[in-house]
């Protein structure tokens, strides 16, 4: 062999070598590419996950917001059904309390009445020894006076 045939033919290896470097180069790459698409999509899962774990937990603090609203309504309702009944029952109570003061008062009128009544029982006596005894102006008849012997005349009706 000639030293140009020598020279073509380490030329020639030259670009197998460089086209193997090349070929081993972009293999390197790729496959660097197809690890951090690996890498990415692992990331995205893991994303995916928390994201959806974020929107189950959202989902159930909504819930919970939901039904803790229902029941604060519910104990509102039955805050005004126990402060309408307590009003209801207060007036009742100051009813209760206005009547017993009045008998009260009433009682006390009449205890006072009948301490300082004086009962006042008149007799009459009749010559033939017949007794009347009147403690009230309402017995004071006409025909009893008569019975008695009395001349009665009535002036006002």
């Amino acid at each position: 062999m000639d030293l140009v045939s020598l020279e073509k033919l380490l030329s020639l290896h030259n670009c197998n070598d460089l086209i193997n470097n090349e070929e081993i180069a972009r293999r390197e790459k790729a496959e660097k590419a197809r690890l951090e698409a690996m890498r990415a999509d692992e990331e995205k899962k893991a994303r995916e996950q928390e994201a959806q774990y974020a929107k189950n937990q959202v989902e159930e603090l909504r819930k919970t917001l939901s039904e803790s609203l229902v029941r604060t309504v519910e104990m509102q309702c039955q805050l005004q059904e126990a402060q309408e009944r307590e009003r209801n029952a207060l007036d009742q109570l100051n009813s209760a309390i206005k009547r017993a003061d009045e008998m009260t008062a009433k009682a006390q009128v009449a205890q006072h009445n009948a301490d300082t009544k004086e009962e006042i029982i008149l007799t009459f006596k009749s010559k033939e020894g017949k007794l009347l005894e009147i403690k009230s102006l309402e017995e004071l008849s006409e025909e009893k006076l008569r019975e008695l012997g009395f001349d009665v005349e009535i002036l006002k009706r």
